[in-house]
């Protein structure tokens, strides 16, 4: 009965025995300390993860935040330039219409001068063509070149 079965139990057992005896308080406490850094190391996990979504809540509304400010920018710039052009309108309009007041004052002016050049050269051709065919005496002659100078002043 005791063959060597038997006596490889017996070494066995006794060699747990005196592993668990001599080192048994070392390794549990080798283990109690690795559950203790593992158990901190989840504790720091659960922490950070809670960090983490917090962080992704507030840069989910930044990000919010920035989309209404962008749209807000984009409604105003809108705005802006719609203003910027109708006012731009208004000037061009007013622009044109002041250059078509002048040049319609030019173009009065310069039809009111050619009439009064067309005028005196009639005038000139008129006294002319009297003083060449008028057999007339000096002071009737004179008459009528007063009455065509009073009549130019007139026209002038």
């Amino acid at each position: 009965m005791l063959n060597e079965k038997f006596w490889l139990a017996i070494a066995f057992f006794s060699f747990v025995t005196l592993v668990i005896k001599y080192f048994g308080p070392k390794i549990s406490k080798i283990l109690d300390d690795k559950s203790k850094s593992i158990a901190q190391d989840i504790i720091s996990a659960k922490e950070a993860r809670k960090k983490a979504e917090e962080l992704l809540v507030l840069a989910q509304e930044i990000h919010q935040e920035s989309i209404a400010n962008a749209e807000k920018l984009i409604s105003q710039a809108d705005s802006e330039s719609k203003n910027l052009l109708q006012n731009a309108q208004e000037l061009i309009d007013q622009e044109i219409a002041r250059m078509t007041l002048l040049a319609s004052q030019r173009i009065k002016i310069e039809e009111e001068a050619s009439i009064r050049e067309i005028k005196t050269k009639i005038l000139y051709s008129a006294l002319a063509q009297l003083q060449d065919k008028s057999s007339l005496n000096p002071d009737e002659h004179n008459k009528i070149i007063d009455k065509s100078i009073k009549n130019f002043e007139r026209i002038h």
